[in-house]
């Protein structure tokens, strides 16, 4: 037991800016700059005799191209972001802000040419200058298009992503039409406020693209691939070149972005949970089902193939909150993270209660089954599924506010719960917990989506 209380306590040491007050500091420095920019406006604008339509749409104009310089800042998977707040949150963040950009600078050409009483502006035949901010808005536009509904047009993973790093070729473009065409930059502090802005995102971006992944990034080769089931495949990595070069420093139940050299085929770069626990020596791995365009071809993954790995990422672990008992509900692959923070528990022998409810269609479908029935007896596994045979004995249906409270219902007052799963399952989760009074605050999940 001391040996876990050591490792754990290794793990809990916290981040540097991940509590609760960096948070507050990055959200004020996000509506220092909204605000700094809205307050630029409001004083470039009060002595003018322009119409009040155009000094809102010169205002708008102004606070939409600061909201896309920091989109970019927000996309560079800054690990100072993800530590604060965890990236599943910075990036739902990002996306409602490119549409609340993408609106704003739609607006500063309609606004213009409502005060000018004329909409040439919207003809084909317009200066270069103008052309400029028309092509940053088509390409900002295009963008937010495609993050919001990349599954519906069918684009390809590779196409989607390099459109989307399009998008500070949009930040120039306006950049340039805003010097080249605003009076209003020629005055001094409002250019120079300009530059600050673009220097960044270039920055930001410059750094992901150009030192982080050809740079920064960690070279591993795969060790092993085990069939977990039919469709779900086990990939073992460990560092290249030097056998006793150190693993990633992790914790338990947090993901990694991961681009597998593939014989013969593009590789794409795609965030995977980090499946093992931090307990493991020499090696971490990823659990990936084959279901879309990519991990379709997992299967086909072989020993000594090469991949690359960026990490850690996320907050969805039980290190940054140390419960006093656990309840992991999971469904499908979605336990991969759990089995991470199990395994965690498991390898350090703690004591504290914990109950893992499993959701699946069918037995042929549960994973690290056999794992999971060789757990110490403060480990509680229970299993449904949605569409078992007729031999199965176990619980059937889906996850319901009944089956947690049968189940852990001596926990519920006290466990932190940990949710991980599809996403019509985790809202369904969610309102069962809360239903079921369980404090917001000790629900804990990971969301890409809006």
């Amino acid at each position: 037991m001391d040996i876990g209380k050591e490792q754990n306590n290794r793990w809990l040491r916290p981040y540097c800016f991940e509590s609760k007050t960096a948070a507050l500091i990055l959200r004020g420095v996000y509506a220092f700059v909204i605000l700094l920019t809205l307050a630029i406006g409001l004083a470039t604008v009060r002595n003018t005799d322009d119409p009040l339509l155009m000094k809102i749409g010169f205002i708008v104009g102004l606070i939409g191209f600061s909201i896309i310089a920091v989109q970019v800042m927000l996309g560079s998977r800054l690990k100072l972001l993800d530590r604060a707040f965890g990236l599943d949150k910075v990036v739902i963040f990002h996306r409602k802000m490119g549409v609340v950009g993408a609106v704003l600078l739609l607006s500063h050409p309609l606004l213009m040419a409502l005060a000018k009483k004329s909409f040439k502006l919207f003809s084909l035949h317009t200066s270069w200058q103008v052309n400029l901010g028309k092509g940053a808005l088509l390409l900002l536009v295009a963008g937010v298009l495609l993050a919001l509904y990349y599954s519906k047009f069918r684009l390809d993973y590779n196409a989607w992503r390099l459109i989307h790093k399009l998008m500070i070729a949009a930040v120039v473009l306006a950049f340039a039409h805003s010097i080249i065409i605003g009076d209003a930059f020629q005055i001094r502090w409002v250019k120079v406020w300009w530059w600050v802005l673009l220097v960044l995102a270039c920055a930001a971006f410059f750094w992901q693209n150009f030192i982080v992944i050809p740079f920064g990034r960690k070279k591993y080769i795969v060790k092993a691939v085990t069939k977990e089931t039919h469709d779900t495949f086990t990939l073992r990595f460990a560092p290249a070149g030097d056998p006793g070069a150190a693993v990633l420093d992790y914790k338990p139940g947090q993901f990694m972005f991961l681009e597998l050299k593939h014989r013969g085929r593009m590789s794409e770069e795609h965030p995977f949970t980090i499946s093992s626990s931090p307990t493991s020596k020499g090696h971490i791995t990823a659990t990936i089902k084959k279901s879309g365009n990519y991990t379709n071809m997992i299967d086909r993954t072989q020993v000594s193939d090469v991949a690359f790995l960026q990490a850690p990422f996320g907050r969805f672990s039980w290190a940054f909150d140390n419960p006093s008992s656990f309840l992991f509900i999971a469904g499908g692959v979605g336990i991969t993270p759990v089995h991470s923070m199990i395994a965690a528990l498991r390898d350090t022998k703690d004591k504290r209660p914990v109950v893992l409810l499993y959701g699946n269609k069918t037995e042929e479908d549960i994973i690290f089954r056999g794992e999971f029935e060789k757990l110490p007896a403060n480990f509680k596994v229970v299993h449904i599924l949605s569409k078992a045979q007729k031999e199965w004995r176990g619980l059937t249906g889906h996850i319901s506010a009944e089956i947690i409270k049968n189940s852990a219902g001596e926990l519920l007052g006290s466990a932190d719960v940990y949710l991980c799963g599809p996403s019509a399952m985790m809202q369904s989760v969610v309102d069962a917990l809360e239903s079921l009074g369980v404090d917001k605050r000790k629900t804990h999940y990971e969301r890409f989506t809006i």
